[in-house]
């Protein structure tokens, strides 16, 4: 986790970003260790599920963090054809 915050903070130019993103790891995991069911209680078919959804949300975040650090050198498009 520390590299993909570390990775974040570069590219964001900012450690506000990766703050606030590890204030939620660990507000997940206390929550999620104090109030879920164990583990053992889910079927396979969940924790699949799971996997594949974090995967999608992982990829899609760094996909927007692309994008957004990447808008600023771009002009706007209406701007552009004026």
């Amino acid at each position: 986790m520390g590299v993909d915050l570390g990775w974040l903070a570069a590219h964001t130019g900012s450690v506000r970003l990766p703050i606030f993103v590890h204030m939620l790891n660990n507000g997940a995991s206390f929550l999620l260790t104090r109030y879920a069911p164990p583990a053992a209680e889910y079927p396979a078919s969940l924790h699949a599920a799971l996997l594949v959804v974090s995967t999608f949300l992982a990829v899609g975040a760094v996909v927007l963090l692309r994008r957004i650090t990447e808008a600023p050198n771009q002009a706007p498009a209406m701007l552009a054809s004026a």
